[in-house]
């Protein structure tokens, strides 16, 4: 923020288009004071000054503080404007061009336009941060001595706000294209993802499928044996129902499987789905997705249809109803309800007048 060390005055001489920033000794305040003359004298600075350059813009900073004047249509030349400028307690130096409206400083402040005035003929534009003590103070002296606002913005303020324009829509666009490239990156990552879990998926379904299919030959070789041998329950047979209930057990273990994978999947669609909402609210294309959204959900279908028709549990209970015509091979003895090793009962030696052979 810019403090004001001493008073500024601003005098300016109208009659032969010099303009005169000067430091001036009242003791009547902080104001800057602006004072006109139509008649036609020159001030002592642009006298000394007359014969260096001639009329133009000059742009100037000062060190130590935010605040810039620019002169357009100037009626001294630049280096007259530079010792005139040098009275006002700050060093005054020439710039090349003024700093952006809507910057922001090391210090936080943001560089704004404070006044666009005119005699008639100049210009005079300033900008400054903050509380603008340094721009307000010179704005306001000049209105007081004759200087207006004008009605529309001056060369210097139109190409100012101009500039400020523009590097608003450069941001902006810049915001857009960095938005525009996470967008593009969370989506193909998110798509790397769906693909991984559809991956799974499908090799969940593989082993299902070739778990149903061991489950369906061991029944079908199941069917063919005896249920009673010699006049016992046979306990090969038993045995072997056991395999086919344990066969359904890991059918039953690749549906599991595949319910958590379908839940994997759907989020991960839900996932995509949004960005590529995102994607189109930023005008990009998302074609490149159907694919594998299309394949997503073609998976999704085969492993509900896979779960839904529910083997392991015709699996099992098949298994169940050869073990319970194995055990009723015959009457109940004293060795019935015996458990082997296996946690299987055994039955042997027992009449078997429903056995086969």
């Amino acid at each position: 923020m810019d403090r004001l060390p001493m008073n500024l005055k601003l005098l300016a001489f109208l009659g032969t288009g010099a303009v005169v920033l000067a430091l001036a000794a009242c003791g009547a305040g902080n104001a800057v004071s602006v004072t006109g003359d139509a008649a036609p004298a020159a001030s002592p600075t642009a006298s000394a000054s007359a014969d260096s350059a001639g009329p133009g813009d000059c742009l100037f900073g000062a060190s130590g503080a935010d605040v810039q004047v620019g002169i357009a249509n100037a009626t001294q030349s630049c280096a007259s404007w530079v010792q005139a400028l040098a009275g006002s307690g700050l060093n005054w130096f020439p710039i090349s061009t003024m700093t952006t409206l809507g910057s922001q400083l090391s210090d936080g402040d943001t560089i704004e336009e404070t006044c666009d005035l005119s005699d008639g003929t100049q210009e005079l534009y300033v900008e400054d941060s903050g509380g603008m003590d340094y721009g307000n103070s010179i704005c306001s002296s000049e209105e007081q001595n004759g200087w207006s606002p004008l009605g529309h913005p001056g060369r210097l303020a139109s190409q100012a706000q101009q500039l400020e324009q523009a590097n608003a829509q450069a941001s902006a666009s810049a915001s857009a294209a960095a938005g525009l490239t996470s967008a593009q990156q969370r989506a193909s990552s998110d798509d790397s993802q769906l693909d991984s879990d559809v991956s799974q998926l499908h090799g969940d379904l593989k082993s299902w499928s070739a778990d149903v299919a061991t489950a369906a030959s061991d029944y079908k070789a199941l069917l063919a044996e005896p249920l009673c041998q010699n006049g016992s329950s046979d306990q090969d047979t038993y045995d072997d129902a056991q395999n086919v209930y344990d066969d359904g057990q890991s059918v039953y273990d690749d549906e599991s499987a595949l319910t958590n994978d379908t839940s994997s999947v759907q989020g991960d669609l839900g996932t995509v789905s949004s960005d590529l909402s995102a994607l189109s609210q930023l005008g990009h294309g998302t074609s490149a997705y159907a694919d594998d959204i299309a394949a997503a959900q073609a998976a999704i279908r085969k492993a509900q249809a896979a779960v839904q028709a529910d083997q392991s549990s015709s699996i099992q209970n098949e298994a169940e109803a050869i073990q319970g015509k194995v055990d009723n091979c015959g009457s109940l003895s004293p060795l019935a309800g015996r458990h082997d090793p296996d946690g299987r009962y055994l039955l042997k030696h027992l009449p078997c007048p429903l056995c086969r052979g």
